[in-house]
This record gives C-alpha cells, structure tokens and sequence, in this order.
C-alpha cells in the first residue's frame, strides 16, 4: 500500500491495519496527524513501515518494533515523543530504523 507524496490529511486509518496481507505500508509525505497505534506491529507480513514528514505525534509502539517481518521503519520528521522502545524483544530483521527530527529523549538503547 503506497500513497507517498499526496496531500492526505487526517488521522492515521487504524482501518490499514485490515491489510493483514500487506508487505508495505508507506504514507511518506502527506499530513496525517494523530498517533501510531500498536495494532499496526500486528501485521505479520509486514516488511517496511514508512511514515516520514507527515505530523504524527504521542510515542513509538513498541510493537513495531517487534514485528515479526519487520526491516524498514521510517518515522523521520513527525511530532513524536517519549524513547526508542528498544529491548531483548526487538526482532533481529530490522535494517534500517530513521527516528531523526521528531522530539525524541532518554538514552539511545544499547541494544541498536
């Protein structure tokens, strides 16, 4: 499911996480707004997450990053706040995680 690059607006359709069959989920650059609820760390067959320049805001699920087929989440460039919800959990698929320009804080986890 790629819609990169329009002019969505809105919060973030919990309604995508019916796409139980979705490998991509990419929404790069538009304005939705609201946060990312965990249900989207339920997609199993999930492989790249892309949510950058759009106004995401409240905190990083710690499910996405425990998805199973998880290797791309890009969250560049939102509102969001809190810390990378990193620990022993955290699938050993990831290849590239992008957190920068949001608000993030805390420590960077050991475990990256």
């Amino acid at each position: 499911f790629d819609v990169k690059k329009n002019k969505f607006t809105g919060t973030l359709p919990i309604e995508l996480t019916y796409l139980r069959n979705a490998s991509l989920i990419s929404l790069n650059e538009n304005s939705l707004s609201g946060t990312i609820s965990r249900e989207f760390g339920e997609l199993t067959l999930l492989t790249s997450f892309e949510l950058a320049f759009n106004k995401l805001s409240g905190t990083i699920p710690s499910s996405l990053l425990k998805a199973p087929s998880i290797k791309i989440l890009d969250l560049d460039s939102n509102n969001l706040i809190g810390t990378i919800p990193i620990d022993s959990d955290v699938t050993q698929n990831i290849v590239t995680m992008n957190f920068r320009n949001n608000k993030l804080s805390g420590t960077i986890p050991s475990e990256i």
